[in-house]
């Protein structure tokens, strides 16, 4: 989710402290990210809330990628 990477860059955050704030682990906000998982709804309004996106916006870019499919 290169949406995911770019807002939580353009908020200077690495991804262990964007993992602390949203109560997540580190590894899921890097699967995330690669688009290896998608988050939960729970997850997405956390994260959407921690960077200024809707849950939506957050998941947009996930169309057509191996976790997608599964």
């Amino acid at each position: 989710m290169k949406k995911l990477e770019r807002a939580r860059k353009a908020k200077k955050l690495n991804q262990t402290d964007l993992a602390s704030r949203a109560n997540l682990a580190q590894s899921d906000i890097s699967a995330f990210e690669r688009g290896w998982r998608i988050p939960y709804p729970d997850q997405a309004k956390r994260l959407g809330r921690l960077l200024g996106l809707s849950p939506d916006e957050l998941t947009q870019d996930v169309v057509d990628t191996p976790a997608a499919r599964t």
